[in-house]
């Protein structure tokens, strides 16, 4: 994956016709948590058959460096990348937290969004049980590693009907998150900002 410069650290982001010549503005894919912007290869794929599609490593994940802090700085993150590749207005879509990401990037910078997509997220900040979960997580990759963590979230990621190719392929992916990025991810989720005013 290409690599770009974003706040001093490299940032890794998938980019799928980067020509001009594209329909409509550009479509902006967020992963979530703990995943890369491989989850979004097949759908880029077939939307960039017509339009502009990129597909960031948030700070952290996949090729990107650097880890995430708070939730506001991964959207300026996202941002300033999409600034620098003089792709806004943009479509945004976000799953999980890159839902959250995406709906802090609308917050701050409404005239850079086009378009909005909210895939699996909700807007409302983390309630008290929500929080102790985020607590619950940062415990367990500290005490067994970041493989506790990813088998007990797989299940919820996957349906029943579900081929054992793709849950190896999303427990690969999640397996290559190291667990500063978890415990900081954690901590920017648990921290966010309720988003429903919007």
């Amino acid at each position: 994956m290409p690599l770009f410069t974003v706040n001093g650290q490299p940032m890794s982001c998938q980019l799928y016709r980067p020509d001009a010549g594209a329909a409509g503005p550009p479509l902006v894919l967020v992963h979530g948590f703990p995943l890369d912007g491989r989850i979004w290869a097949e759908v880029a794929q077939r939307l960039g058959q017509r339009h502009r599609v990129i597909v960031p490593d948030l700070p952290g994940f996949g090729g990107s460096r650097g880890a995430p802090t708070t939730i506001e700085s991964l959207a300026g993150a996202v941002r300033q990348l999409l600034a620098d590749l003089d792709a806004l207005p943009a479509v945004l879509a976000g799953l999980s937290m890159g839902g959250y990401v995406v709906l802090e990037l609308t917050r701050r910078f409404p005239a850079d969004v086009a378009g909005l997509a909210l895939v699996d997220t909700r807007a409302s900040a983390d309630d008290e049980a929500g929080r102790e979960r985020r607590l619950q997580t940062i415990d367990l990759v500290r005490r067994e590693g970041v493989g506790a963590v990813v088998e007990g979230m797989l299940p919820n990621l996957v349906a029943e009907q579900t081929g054992p190719e793709t849950a190896q392929r999303l427990r690969e992916i999640m397996m290559a998150v190291s667990p500063d990025a978890v415990e900081k991810a954690s901590l920017a989720m648990r921290d966010r900002p309720d988003a429903r005013d919007l």
